[in-house]
């Protein structure tokens, strides 16, 4: 594990099937040897996402596929595949009151303390195929699969638009992706300046004081899969702590969310896909940070604080190291993922979107669901007597 010491503040592609002409869709069991196709096409891709890889979905049908049914989906063009997706009937789904069978693109589905919350959920495509590839997903689970609502989660937007293009859906839920371009640290240390000084009053003023207080911070950012392991497992120590005395069962409640993620980092930090990162003064933890890597992107997927009530806000100056020392190794972005908190914001520079989107077919249960939601909107607007 290396520790940075800051200062104070100043695949070829599978083999064409015989006779596959013309543009069809196949969809089959995700066997051993299909995740080997699957991982033959991403290196021809030269795929560098994280959640349309093939770790990250052989480890999720490892730890999930006996808990979510899953299927592969793959596109064919005269005898060459141009696209891949895993297709998965969710588990214990309700829409209100109403349990109901859907079926979602990607690693999704599982139940809500079980899921692994997929953003940045990506079809494995090249680009100049996308529509192609949509177009025959599109088709297929309207014609031959059973579902009441077809849900693509937390999914990139020109993924989100090629579907959407396809077919109207019913509901769209678009939610922002905070980000900070660490080009701007470094292009501000190259200046001789302090990159903190690029946020806002509040946010520098606050970073200021805790970095005078607390003096001497050490980053640890593991770089063997043994020493990520090591920092996983303190992390989680913290993380529950802080949700189970907020009355929350917390994320690593879950035995398969944990062991997934265990063998995740095992496979993912040696490559330099993923990593761990911890702050400390001196033996003090003050948190530590699991990032997944995409497209040279540091992702902020989980994290353990320690004294997360602290006035010194040690979230972000957790955050804000992370950064640091990211744009020193020449990352390009920090990304907080989905949702609009302040925290978020402050050490933001820029977002993306990701959506949710839904269709879904007409029912009795939506028909009722409807009318019911209509009747509250109408009660809820009449004046108060």
């Amino acid at each position: 594990m290396s520790t940075e010491v800051l200062p104070r503040m100043t695949a070829p592609a599978t083999t064409p099937r015989q006779g596959q002409l013309g543009s069809s869709l196949e969809v089959k069991a995700a066997t051993p040897a299909a995740m080997q196709e699957w991982a033959a096409f991403e290196t021809h891709l030269q795929n560098s996402g994280m959640m349309n890889s093939a770790a990250w979905t052989r480890n999720w049908i490892k730890h999930y596929g006996d808990l979510v049914p899953h299927r592969l989906a793959v596109g064919w063009h005269n005898g060459r595949p141009i696209g891949m997706t895993l297709l998965s009937t969710g588990v214990q789904q309700k829409v209100g009151p109403f349990p109901i069978r859907t079926l979602h693109f990607g690693t999704a589905g599982e139940p809500e303390l079980e899921s692994v919350c997929v953003e940045y959920n990506r079809l494995l495509v090249a680009d100049e195929d996308r529509a192609m590839f949509s177009e025959q997903l599109m088709q297929h689970v309207q014609q031959h699969e059973k579902w009441e609502c077809l849900v693509s989660d937390g999914m990139a937007e020109v993924d989100a638009q090629a579907l959407l293009q396809r077919a109207p859906s019913t509901e769209i839920i678009q939610l922002p992706c905070h980000y900070c371009d660490l080009n701007t640290f470094r292009q501000a240390e190259a200046a001789g300046k302090d990159p903190w000084r690029l946020f806002g009053e509040s946010t520098k003023t606050n970073l200021r004081r805790a970095f005078r207080d607390l003096g001497e911070i050490a980053v640890d950012w593991s770089e063997t899969a043994e020493d990520a392991l090591q920092l996983y497992d303190e992390m989680i120590v913290y993380h529950q702590e802080r949700w189970l005395a907020a009355g929350e069962p917390g994320v690593f409640s879950s035995r398969r969310f944990t062991e997934f993620h265990r063998d995740l980092i095992q496979e993912l930090v040696p490559q330099k896909r993923a990593v761990l990162v911890r702050a400390r003064q001196g033996e003090k933890v003050l948190g530590i940070l699991y990032l997944l890597i995409e497209n040279n992107r540091l992702l902020y997927y989980q994290a353990g604080l320690p004294d997360h009530k602290s006035k010194l806000s040690l979230g972000c100056v957790t955050q804000y190291l992370t950064m640091l020392e990211g744009s020193r190794r020449g990352y390009d972005a920090f990304d907080f993922m989905k949702g609009d908190t302040l925290n978020k914001r402050v050490l933001s520079t820029h977002q993306n979107t990701l959506y949710w989107v839904t269709w879904r077919r007409p029912s009795v249960k939506f028909l009722v669901l409807d009318s019911l939601r209509s009747l509250k909107n109408m009660l809820k607007s009449q004046p108060s007597k």
